[in-house]
């Protein structure tokens, strides 16, 4: 008998806006088919503390349409785009779902596949290694991109030129290397780009975010679902600048080693910082001085966030459990087929293995830290405190 359809969205929703709600949809098939979504959680990939925590954002979602929320751990949600991929395109795997729908500024998913495929090949290393001596010091992305339209052309380059289609092509790249049984789906982006501010009936996230910030939520809610602007709407808002001071310290009696060993570390930017840490007086003149042809403002942002939150490694290749943040009864029928471990309650982890309850425990200090990032600071203890989210 052929598997009923269950699709998946990796997301932030930070806030969740109108852009989401029409991917929400078009994954349910207009409401025929479950939606997973696999959401990250109380930090977020462009290096910062999510806005709005994660039980909120997981309200908002199952309100928008999503039957099924499951947190992406925070070493894979706070890495950059291939390591982000491959931990959210597993966990959908591994919650049973055969689509998965994703965003993208070409909307062509050939092109997508196409060159996943090659990234993900011998080639593409070697290719790269000989590429012409002046593009070895341009930043990996500019490099992997001028390598890929050698190879297969400019229509085909424009994969990873855009951020969407970046981590689209990650998304491709992941179930191929993975062999997971996931149908990639693209939904070409439509209205605002990834950063720009307002298009026509559509604004970005970051738009919203900068909105929201500057007290004027009603002109951000224009841009959300009805539902999830209700939620939104008087929740008080996390900021990273609340951190930035004891972030600066960790850095400043921090040794070059241990900070080398946070992900994504390399080519001696652990002295840059360290150097920087010294000079700044806040995280954003930090990531100044930082910030080279090689670093990118992104990359130090989600290095420097990591260091703070104990983030040294990854536990395990893959995220090692599904954590249920929220669902619906039908979410809940999905749960039966799981391929992974379910944790709908934080005693469930003292039955697992060390390295679970370790990624366990790094979750939840992260969230501790997380509840001082309002103006007024939240109580600990929300990860293991906070019940689901059931609707």
């Amino acid at each position: 008998m052929e598997k009923r359809p269950v699709s998946a969205i990796i997301c932030e929703f930070d806030p969740l806006h109108s852009g989401h709600e029409r991917l929400l949809r078009y994954a349910s098939m207009e409401g025929s088919t479950p939606v997973v979504c696999i959401l990250s959680g109380n930090f977020v990939q462009r290096g910062e503390a999510a806005m709005y925590d994660k039980w909120t954002r997981t309200e908002a979602a199952l309100r928008c349409g999503a039957d099924l929320v499951v947190e992406l751990p925070l070493p894979w949600a706070m890495s950059g785009a291939e390591n982000f991929a491959r931990g959210g395109v597993s966990l959908a795997a591994a919650a049973g779902c055969t689509h998965l729908f994703f965003g993208s500024e070409c909307g062509n998913i050939s092109t997508l596949q196409n060159a996943a495929g090659y990234l993900a090949g011998g080639a593409f290393p070697k290719d790269l290694h000989n590429a012409p001596e002046q593009e070895q010091t341009l930043p990996f992305a500019r490099r992997r991109e001028l390598v890929l339209a050698r190879a297969l052309g400019e229509t085909t380059a424009c994969a990873v030129r855009e951020p969407n289609n970046t981590l689209a092509t990650e998304y491709c790249k992941a179930i191929y290397s993975l062999r997971l049984p996931l149908q990639p789906v693209t939904l070409r982006r439509e209205g605002a780009g990834h950063n720009d501010a307002v298009a026509g009936e559509t604004a970005s996230a970051s738009a919203l975010r900068q909105m929201i910030r500057q007290g004027n939520f009603a002109a951000a809610a224009a841009y959300m679902p009805a539902p999830a602007a209700r939620i939104f709407a008087g929740q008080p808002i996390a900021q990273t600048e609340y951190l930035e001071r004891a972030v600066l310290y960790a850095l400043r009696t921090a040794s070059a080693e241990k900070i080398a060993s946070t992900p994504d570390t390399g080519e001696g930017i652990e002295n840059r910082i360290l150097e920087a840490a010294g000079r700044a007086s806040s995280l954003e003149e930090l990531y100044m001085l930082v910030k080279s042809k090689r670093y990118s403002h992104a990359r130090i942002r989600r290095l420097v966030l990591s260091f703070f939150l104990g983030v040294r490694h990854l536990p395990t290749p893959l995220p090692p459990y599904l954590r249920v943040l929220g669902m619906t009864g039908t979410g809940a029928g999905l749960l039966k087929n799981a391929a992974l471990p379910v944790v709908t309650r934080a005693s469930q982890v003292h039955a697992m293995g060390e390295e679970q309850q370790a990624l366990f425990r790094l979750e939840s200090a992260a969230d501790d830290i997380h509840a001082l990032a309002y103006t007024q600071a939240r109580p600990a203890g929300s990860n293991t405190r906070h019940g689901i989210v059931v609707l």
